[in-house]
């Protein structure tokens, strides 16, 4: 059985809550908001997907403030692999984030402990009609690294389910390592969603330029920016530790010596080898 106050106490306010965008550090890029906000307020599931240092999390929450509205967002980890607690993790976070959202109906079955993993659609659609309730413009709920959902069919399964039978006002925001079709099967209309995907994330030439000017106060030459997009990809962890004096080498899974150019900032160098090992790791894992 699951009492709404225990989940409520046992969650950290953190896993309800965007990363914080210090503008400082953190580069607005048009080129993809742009084709967030033409889309955001009328596609069903709108995904950003693509390997770890790609900056998907803030990209999201960069959207959630352009598109104002309503919105929720929830932080997927270990514990949601229980439906159950997963449903009411969600329950809790709207609760704190959408005014007008209610959801006794739904607190009480799971309090009464009358919510299965064999019987999601039910609980689901209490969800989805409570949503409903909230009144005067579109809800974005963003839920944050669902690829920790890999291999869980059930929560899975929760998440599909949401997809398909949400509302008209009801647009779901989600970021993950794996594509979604790896994760899970849902039947909308291509119409219906929009994918951002690791090669549309990758910094243009252009962007690393202006990366470098706003957040090192560094102005880069084409040819210097084209040298760290050449040796990167525009992959942007290493975009934002990338200086054209500073040469470090590894050798990527087929074992062609590689070049990323470092400065300490804002990840120490003795960091960003194991940081490539996970980008790797990641990459060999998509592969098989």
């Amino acid at each position: 059985m699951y009492s709404f106050t225990d989940v409520q106490q046992g969650l950290p306010p953190s896993k309800f809550s965007p990363p914080v965008i210090d503008e400082n550090r953190c580069l607005e890029r048009p080129r993809l908001l742009d084709n967030l906000l033409r889309h955001g307020r009328t596609v069903r599931l709108l995904s950003i997907q693509a390997g770890p240092g790609h900056g998907k999390s803030i990209l999201a929450a960069q959207a959630l403030a352009a598109l104002g509205g309503h919105q929720a967002w929830y932080q997927v980890s270990r514990e949601d692999h229980d439906p159950v607690l997963f449903l009411a993790g969600l329950d809790c976070c709207c609760r704190q984030s959408l005014p007008g959202y209610r959801g006794e109906t739904l607190q009480g079955v799971l309090e009464r402990g009358e919510v299965s993993a064999g019987d999601l659609a039910t609980p689901v659609n209490l969800f989805l009609n409570a949503l409903k309730e909230v009144r005067q413009g579109n809800v974005h709920l963003v839920l944050d690294d669902v690829h920790e959902l890999q291999g869980q069919g059930a929560a899975a399964k929760l998440v599909r389910l949401l997809i398909e039978s949400a509302p008209e006002n009801l647009h779901v925001i989600i970021t993950t390592r794996l594509p979604v079709r790896d994760l899970m099967s849902i039947n909308i209309k291509p119409m219906d969603q929009l994918v951002i995907d690791g090669y549309q994330l990758n910094f243009s030439i252009d962007e690393i330029i202006e990366f470098h000017q706003h957040l090192h106060g560094r102005c880069l030459t084409s040819g210097q920016a084209e040298a760290i997009y050449r040796n990167t990809s525009g992959w942007a962890l290493a975009v934002a530790t990338a200086e054209p004096d500073c040469d470090v080498q590894y050798h990527d899974l087929s074992g062609h010596r590689k070049h990323i150019l470092l400065v300490g900032f804002p990840v120490c160098r003795s960091c960003v080898p194991r940081v490539v090992c996970r980008y790797q790791g990641w990459q060999r894992q998509r592969r098989q």
